[in-house]
């Protein structure tokens, strides 16, 4: 038990004064005269100890009263009640789209903040690490109560996100938004990221989420115009193409029709018969060349490594280098410096030199030469993007295995767990740590040699990746580009653009020509997957108007102050009850002093 005004109960001493003044009247006695000794005969026997038992107990009862009466007055509560409000606490909003776009979400918050006022509200999004979650809920005020306002989707973070509230607050609240599942939603959108020549059709195939027995129409629109219409199997895939006429940037959507759900549209943006420039600096013994030539889509020129210095970057799409050939330290620094804004393909042919260590970031490597029979096969790294798995295995006789001292993501590996092609997080170097050099000679003009070069080319260069999830920046060419935004606004940009804020196809006009960008919700929140409950250690609410405002009554409780004061009452009219029983036969004692 707690109290509201607990310095009141230093008053509790004055419940000893009727303990005083009981034991300081016990040694005052009252003379009574009597004609004779015979007349105390009359007297019963018991008659002194009945009186003095309920003096004892008037005496507990004016105690316990005033006991009573103090501790009604210091405002007591049991538990987590509360006189008049809810005590203190934390809302965190979980600002992932899922969540945010909810048709429910703006109410439950206006609830929340309605119901508990002077609570701190703190956002949390789907990138935050629980590092920064537990910063934000130590910085706030210490909770009493921690309600978390999510809908569960059962993405990498939320399990995390649990887990550190777990760990700051004891018993947190989950208001769990119902799953938005009466209508039709895209759940994911893939385009093969594979070069596409004018004049080939161009697959587009998407997942949906549907309601139960249902089987919505699905259409395809692209460059403005609606040009394809199917309904989707019993596990929600259409697959959708269109034919690209000629040479340009083709953008559309996905979208399923009489569906009022935030996630149902996604867009796409990509380019075809559009020629990369690449700038190639090769040794004597490169396959490279003959197969980028044979490339309709490329435009390429290759010098050697002693006549890189006097050849011009400028409006180069790609800089290959085959092989780590020794150059100037003024050269290494023109490749990394060329590599912050476009993309560099490093092939390794032999161990690196210092400077071609730091360049990429490297810290060791090694060299295999394999015998037949030991051949690494390729494969896509997990996660990877998909256009890795649709490349065929290629039989490597020679590789470097390496240490990085910066993180990497592997694009291709080894079957023994190598990286056969990465790229490094920090900029545009993509590094392959085989030369070429495969089993079966598949290199040259062989078609499956030129399949995976142009399929590496185009990834490389995002020639078919127009693809951006909201947040992720776009990028400028230069200073005093503009982006027409999906909202028809047009913002003028110095640098990357950053307020990918909602879903639509931005547009960059730099130089009087145009790039589309589309940009999507994560597929991650667009899956129609949710955490199942009971999670132990939290309670789960249901999240809506009806069952917070019921469960902030439980958490506001009542006053323990009115049953203290009636405790009072019947202490003080015991007493008083009994002290006129006391009386009464005090009279008829009396009564014996006449005879």
């Amino acid at each position: 038990m707690s109290f509201l005004w607990p310095g009141i109960l230093i008053l509790l001493a004055a419940a000893g004064i009727p303990v005083l003044i009981h034991l300081l009247g016990e040694r005052r006695y009252e003379k009574f005269y009597f004609s004779s000794i015979r007349l105390l005969k009359q007297i019963e026997t018991d008659s002194l100890r009945k009186i003095r038992l309920r003096q004892w107990i008037i005496l507990i009862l004016r105690t316990l009263g005033i006991l009573f009466l103090i501790l009604a007055l210091a405002g007591p509560f049991a538990g987590e009640w509360r006189l008049g409000g809810p005590g203190e606490g934390i809302i965190l909003v979980d600002h992932s789209p899922s969540s945010r776009f909810h048709r429910d979400f703006e109410t439950i918050v206006n609830t929340l903040q309605t119901e508990f006022p002077g609570w701190d509200t703190l956002r949390v999004y789907e990138k935050m690490s629980p590092q920064t979650l537990t910063r934000k809920l130590m910085r706030a005020r210490p909770p009493e109560h921690l309600f978390f306002l999510t809908d569960l989707q059962a993405n990498e973070a939320m399990p995390l996100f649990l887990n550190t509230l777990r760990e700051q607050a004891d018993d947190p609240v989950i208001l769990a938004l119902n799953p938005f599942r009466e209508k039709s939603w895209i759940q994911s959108l893939d385009i093969p990221a594979r070069y596409f020549p004018a004049g080939e059709f161009i697959p587009v195939r998407a997942v949906l989420a549907l309601p139960e027995g249902r089987h919505p129409l699905a259409y395809l629109t692209v460059n403005g115009k609606r040009i394809a219409q199917t309904r989707s199997d019993a596990s929600g895939y259409v697959e959708f193409s269109f034919l690209a006429e000629s040479p340009g940037y083709y953008h559309g959507m996905v979208k399923t029709e009489g569906s009022d759900h935030p996630f149902n549209q996604r867009y796409f943006s990509l380019n075809a018969g559009e020629n990369i420039s690449i700038l190639l600096v090769e040794g004597e013994d490169s396959y490279l060349l003959p197969a980028l030539e044979a490339l309709l889509s490329v435009n390429v020129e290759a010098v050697s490594p002693d006549l890189f210095s006097g050849s011009s970057l400028e409006n180069r799409d790609l800089l290959i280098v085959d092989g780590l050939h020794p150059l100037p330290a003024a050269q290494i620094n023109r490749i990394h410096r060329f590599a912050q804004h476009k993309p560099v393909w490093v092939v390794m042919d032999r161990l690196p030199d210092t400077d071609w260590k730091e360049m990429l970031s490297l810290q060791d490597a090694r060299e295999h030469e394999l015998s037949e029979g030991q051949f690494r096969i390729t494969e896509r790294a997990e996660a990877a993007n998909q256009v890795f798995s649709e490349l065929p295995g290629f039989s490597v006789s020679r590789y470097f295995s390496i240490q990085a001292e910066t993180p990497y993501q592997p694009l291709l590996r080894l079957n023994d767990g190598n990286p056969f092609l990465f790229t490094l997080q920090e900029n545009n170097i993509y590094i392959q740590t085989s030369p070429f050099k495969l089993a079966d000679n598949l290199m040259g003009t062989h078609p499956l040699f030129t399949r995976a070069l142009k399929t590496f080319l185009f990834y490389f260069t995002g020639m078919t990746r127009k693809d951006v999830l909201i947040g992720e920046p776009i990028p400028n060419h230069q200073a005093g580009d503009e982006i027409i935004r999906p909202d028809g606004r047009r913002v003028k940009i110095l640098e990357p653009y950053t307020e990918t804020d909602i879903p639509g196809l931005y547009t960059l006009v730099s130089n009087g020509s145009q790039a589309h960008f589309a940009v999507n919700w994560p597929e991650s929140e667009t899956k129609n997957t949710v955490l199942e409950s009971p999670l132990p250690g939290m309670q789960i609410i249901p999240a809506q108007t009806d069952e917070i405002r019921a469960f902030r009554e439980t958490l506001k409780g009542k006053s323990l102050t009115p049953l203290f004061f009636l405790l009072t009452a019947l202490c003080w009219g015991g007493e008083l009850l009994l002290m006129m029983l006391n009386m009464k036969k005090r009279g008829k004692t009396k009564k014996y002093d006449r005879y």
